[in-house]
């Protein structure tokens, strides 16, 4: 054992390794997926001065979302014995409690959400929907 390891430092290497794993479970198409996302923020939200805490909202849910689907799949595998299954609703309702997205506006958490929920749908980069589809019968932000 390495006495980096023992302290519980991570190499740089480590790290970078760690950050790309999250990357890569956050965004299935990689980096045409991380461009369509800023794109449609920018689309949805074309007033906004700084999308700084849509695109943050929109990670947390998306990492909310696949932790309540990779869990399910590890209760419904029988991996995780006697644990309850994750409610997709309760993770999006405290998504939209939380103290980080307070001054966002419940239209524009709407639009988040069914940016991600699509988004999460799509098998492929080409599926991807555009800003039009986000928005269903919204009006425009």
């Amino acid at each position: 054992m390495s006495f980096a390891k023992w302290l519980g430092f991570e190499t740089k290497e480590e790290q970078e390794r760690k950050r790309r794993q999250y990357l890569k479970r956050l965004y299935r198409f990689g980096q045409a997926e991380m461009d369509w996302e800023e794109r449609i923020l920018r689309d949805l939200f074309p007033r906004a001065r700084d999308l700084t805490t849509h695109k943050y909202a929109a990670i947390a849910l998306r990492d909310r979302l696949i932790a309540a689907r990779e869990r399910n799949a590890e209760i419904a595998s029988g991996e995780l014995e006697s644990a309850q299954p994750v409610q997709e609703e309760r993770e999006i309702a405290l998504w939209g409690k939380a103290q980080a997205f307070r001054a966002l506006k419940e239209e524009e958490k709407t639009l988040i959400l069914r940016m991600v929920g699509l988004e999460l749908q799509s098998r492929s980069a080409e599926e991807l929907p555009d800003a039009d589809a986000v928005r269903g019968s919204l009006p425009r932000a």
